[in-house]
């Protein structure tokens, strides 16, 4: 099953300014600085030019007997088609995916979309990203559309 995924524009501008920073980290050089009386000199050190891994992309497709979400069938008991992607490129990621849902007032897919970070600091697997879901059609936007900031860290023995 796909986990609880989703985002706005907003989300769309936060994974972007995220790519950014991390093709602006991945290409920064030091300079040091030597005194020579009244002269300064740049002495840039030797480059090595180590490219980035490329972009990461994987995508799943599962199959249920029905979508249950805290206890609530989301197919009315009936089968559930997730269907999903992700974009990994350094730590950042950026998700998206679908699935069936039934309600009986026309709502018929939700959508799920995701952004964050995800690395090792300290022995801590450390995960940080923004989640929205909704539903296509629905127009009640306050109940049936949901965005999130998440956390999580957590300690592997």
């Amino acid at each position: 099953m796909i986990a609880r995924t989703s985002g706005t524009c907003a989300l769309g501008r936060v994974a972007l300014s995220f790519a950014a920073l991390a093709m602006l980290a991945g290409g920064a050089s030091t300079a040091q600085a030597q005194v020579r009386g009244a002269d300064t000199a740049i002495v840039m050190p030797e480059q090595t030019n180590v490219p980035m891994p490329p972009p990461v992309l994987s995508v799943s497709v599962t199959g249920a007997s029905d979508y249950i979400f805290r206890g609530v069938s989301q197919t009315e008991n009936g089968p559930a088609v997730f269907a999903g992607a992700k974009i990994n490129y350094d730590h950042f990621y950026v998700a998206a995916g679908g699935e069936n849902v039934d309600f009986r007032n026309g709502i018929d897919v939700e959508y799920d979309l995701s952004a964050g970070w995800a690395s090792s600091l300290a022995g801590f697997d450390v995960d940080v990203g923004a989640i929205r879901y909704g539903y296509i059609g629905a127009h009640d936007f306050g109940r049936l559309y949901r965005s999130h900031l998440v956390a999580s860290a957590k300690l592997g023995f």
